[in-house]
């Protein structure tokens, strides 16, 4: 996605300095397939962070181990999250480990990269506490994702545009075209480099969203696990 974000931000860079992004809803609405896809019981949801073989890992890295394992930093988390409802379960790892340690660090890291004022508008706490108050029933409907937040914006925006799917056909396409695999990351290190000198750490956090992030860091856990099922 840091490729994909790059060349987005590299784009609008030519045209605006400052951008809205959707950062938070999918985590917010249970926005992805697998929030919906039953786990069998043994098994711990790795979110959409294991979605490459392990061979394809090992190639990319320069640090692989074999002793590092996707489920070691999950498994204590996913524990704590059993018996609640499933959904409730995926999106409390999703909002802790997937929201905040990869997608706000990535699109935060490339749009600095590009000269880009990233706002993401979606991640308002108070966004996310009408959302926690969804019954989980809500939020799917056949192969739709997030309907009460499709629903909510059909009212203003065209049925096309409210209910579309996400288009990663469309997305591999313009990927492939434009950019092999190792050229991509080259191209997104390159912009790193150039933008934010020696990549220091607390790039992470120069603009992410006020009103959530505090409500991510581990001793607070506890304060953010959904439940959907509870109304009110």
């Amino acid at each position: 996605s840091a490729v994909a974000f790059s060349l987005g931000c590299a784009a609008v860079r030519e045209h605006a300095e400052v951008v809205y992004s959707g950062e938070g809803i999918d985590e917010f609405f249970g926005g992805y397939n697998a929030h919906k896809r039953e786990l069998p019981s043994d098994w711990t949801y790795l979110t959409c962070s294991h979605i490459m073989s392990e061979e394809v890992v090992k190639s990319l890295m320069k640090d692989y181990s074999a002793d590092v394992r996707a489920v070691d930093p999950v498994a204590p988390l996913w524990q704590e999250v059993q018996g609640q409802h499933p959904l409730a379960q995926k999106l409390t790892i999703d909002i802790s480990l997937w929201l905040e340690g990869d997608i706000y660090l990535n699109t935060d890291r490339t749009s600095t990269a590009c000269g880009v004022e990233l706002h993401t508008p979606f991640s308002d706490l108070r966004l996310f506490n009408v959302a926690r108050r969804i019954p989980a029933e809500y939020q799917f409907e056949g192969e739709q994702n997030k309907m009460t937040f499709r629903k909510a914006a059909g009212s203003k925006l065209p049925y096309e545009a409210a209910f579309r799917k996400k288009g990663r056909k469309a997305l591999r396409r313009v990927l492939s075209a434009v950019l092999q695999p190792r050229s991509a990351a080259r191209h997104v290190g390159s912009l790193y480099r150039r933008r934010v000198p020696a990549l220091e750490p607390h790039v992470r956090h120069l603009r992410l969203p006020p009103l959530v992030r505090p409500q991510l860091c581990s001793s607070v856990t506890r304060s953010v696990t959904l439940h959907p099922l509870r109304l009110f």
